[in-house]
């Protein structure tokens, strides 16, 4: 893996300290289910050297609870192939899906937020999470940065919302988030 030169050490570190935080409330919401959820992971990257995002070890983690858990990516070695833009999956499939640091880089927002609602279960969570004030980064294409208010617009109306920024900022006062995160409940 390439080491991305153009973030500052301290934009990259706390980048990942809030990809961890939502990757944490996501899991902890798989440890805390009484009942099997149908678990979709969307562009977890198979080569991370992060111990906590292992592919691998979460599916021999999750097969002993009985948990189903896949993967969606555009390359090989995930379960399903191709963009959450677009992918015919499902409808109303999946429990939880997590998906950080995976919007920004979705050519529409719009389809992807609509698939997106189509393959969630009504009750079911998706976890979210994209930078904000943050370089262009990889994979290319980097087109989006989301703000709470984009959130909203791209998922309240199928939607309940949750929002998480780093740092916590006071939304609605022109705060400055690096990253925002949303927990979505299907309504």
């Amino acid at each position: 893996m390439q080491k991305q030169q153009y973030f500052s050490n301290d934009d990259f570190y706390l980048l990942r300290k809030h990809i961890k935080f939502m990757h944490n409330k996501a899991i902890n919401q798989i440890k805390n289910s009484n009942n099997p959820l149908n678990i979709l992971e969307i562009g977890p990257a198979l080569d991370v050297h992060y111990e906590e995002f292992d592919v691998s070890s979460k599916k021999d983690s999750f097969k002993k609870t009985n948990h189903k858990y896949q993967t969606l990516d555009l390359q090989g070695g995930h379960d399903f192939i191709g963009s959450i833009e677009d992918i015919d999956l499902p409808a109303e499939n999946f429990d939880l899906i997590i998906a950080l640091s995976v919007l920004e880089h979705v050519n529409s927002l719009e389809s992807a937020a609509n698939n997106l609602s189509r393959i969630t279960k009504i009750g079911g969570k998706v976890y979210l999470q994209t930078p904000f004030l943050f370089k262009v980064h990889g994979p290319i294409p980097d087109n989006w940065r989301i703000s709470e208010y984009g959130y909203k617009a791209l998922f309240s109306d199928n939607f309940y919302i949750e929002m998480d920024s780093l740092p916590k900022d006071e939304f609605g006062k022109n705060s400055k988030a690096l990253s925002y995160g949303a927990i979505l409940t299907k309504k």
